[in-house]
């Protein structure tokens, strides 16, 4: 992984990571198909990326070889929360996706998009970080301890009724 080089992704460049994507989508819909579209266009979905990453407090990284073919991406939010009666200000930076091309997992790549991400809050004055992860997801559990996160809420439903 000697050549993998980490960037901001643009918004219009959404497309590229479109394939990741949809190989995450399919690991949700296999396991929440009550949830997760199994029939997104590929034109609704790039609409929905570019529309997303053009916010001012979201930001992407790739992770790419030196074909430039994506190998990894994660989606991160800076969210404000403001004081309120009973909770105090803060400055959270969100880990909203993080994907890896199945061929190239188990190989430092997620750890190494999480390590360009908190290299560009460090200035942000972010108190910290959080992410979110369904239950049947053990590689994101796996990944998100080894960085230190631990679980600070719960989050149950029935499934479909």
């Amino acid at each position: 992984m000697n050549d993998l080089k980490i960037s901001e992704l643009h918004p219009q460049n959404s497309s590229s990571i479109v394939p990741l994507v949809q190989q995450v989508q399919q690991i949700h819909v296999n396991e929440y198909s009550h949830v997760f579209r199994a029939d997104i266009p590929e034109i609704e979905l790039i609409k929905f990326l570019e529309s997303w990453l053009s916010k001012d407090n979201v930001t992407a990284l790739i992770a790419s070889n030196s074909g430039q073919k994506p190998l990894g991406y994660l989606i991160f939010e800076i969210q404000k929360r403001e004081m309120t009666t009973l909770k105090k200000p803060s400055r959270t930076c969100i880990i909203h996706h993080i994907a890896v091309d199945t061929s190239f997992r188990q190989k430092g790549v997620a750890k190494m998009l999480i390590e360009a991400m908190k290299q560009r809050i460090e200035l942000l004055d972010v108190d910290s970080i959080a992410a979110e992860y369904y239950a049947f997801n053990q590689s994101s559990a796996a990944l998100m301890r080894s960085i230190g996160l631990q679980i600070s809420s719960i989050k149950v439903d029935s499934g479909p009724i």
